[in-house]
């Protein structure tokens, strides 16, 4: 998967800003590792001006080739399956935004949309807004930042395990109130589902409502997962014990928070 078709040429950053639904945290990159250096709470990075990420620039010492990576708050996901995908980019770009604009409602011009094969015959296309990125790259402009790439946290997990070729049947991100599932096939995924939770407590049933839809829906029985959870001190052996009640075993594929920054 080409990771490197989102907005800004890649290349491996000296750090890594992670924006949360709600904070931002920091990793610098030493002895060939990203290690978190500092965390800013009760912040978002769309509603922040040039100023203010100037500030943080102070306080976090944002003063070297830096990457982001976006939770998928902004993000919109399809997984499109075809008899055969066109080996000419060109064609192949036409075949998935036609199938695009069957679904979608919106004017797809508005969007920045890159898209992945993920398996033979299977399409990862992703969606942001075109003034969504525009703001981002202005405002790290204006603050003096030097930003070489923007990713997307889901996408990157998702990369990750299609370059190790296995994978849990399924795999829950969690970031605050924003809760996304994924379900893979034969290493391959077929099915996402993004929504938000009120309650933390509300997690499992939400996970367990969606496995069902999936078994209906798709004729599987998943029953391995893995979880990337980003709420600071969260009860994770309380949600393990829910799904364990179900039947679902945790995965020996652990999916770290580390594995969201590529190179």
């Amino acid at each position: 998967m080409d990771i490197t078709k989102y907005f800004i040429h890649f290349r491996k950053p000296s750090q890594y800003i992670y924006a949360g639904e709600n904070y931002l945290e920091v990793f610098r990159l030493e002895k060939n590792n990203y290690r978190m250096t500092g965390r800013i709470d009760n912040v978002s990075l769309l509603n922040l001006n040039s100023y203010e990420l100037g500030e943080i620039k102070k306080s976090q010492l944002l003063d070297v080739e830096t990457g982001l990576i976006l939770n998928s708050s902004q993000f919109i996901f399809n997984i499109f399956e075809f008899d055969k995908i066109p080996f000419r980019e060109k064609l192949k770009q036409d075949l998935v935004e036609w199938r695009l604009q069957k679904v979608f409602p919106e004017d797809v011009q508005l969007y920045e949309h890159s898209f992945f094969p993920v398996a033979k015959n299977k399409i990862l296309s992703v969606l942001v807004r075109q003034n969504t990125k525009e703001k981002i790259e202005e405002s790290f402009q204006e603050a003096g930042i030097d930003l070489i790439h923007i990713g997307n946290s889901t996408v990157e997990i998702i990369d990750h395990l299609l370059r190790k070729k296995s994978s849990p049947d399924f795999f829950v991100e969690v970031d605050n109130h924003l809760a996304i599932v994924v379900f893979f096939n034969e290493s391959s995924p077929y099915y996402i589902r993004k929504f938000r939770i009120d309650r933390l407590e509300d997690i499992s049933a939400e996970i367990l409502k969606t496995l069902n839809y999936v078994k209906s829906s798709y004729s599987t029985v998943p029953s391995t997962y893995g979880m990337a959870i980003n709420i600071e001190n969260f009860e994770m052996n309380s949600l393990k014990e829910q799904l364990s009640e179900s039947g679902l075993v945790e995965s020996n594929l652990k999916i770290s928070k580390k594995i969201i920054f590529p190179g």
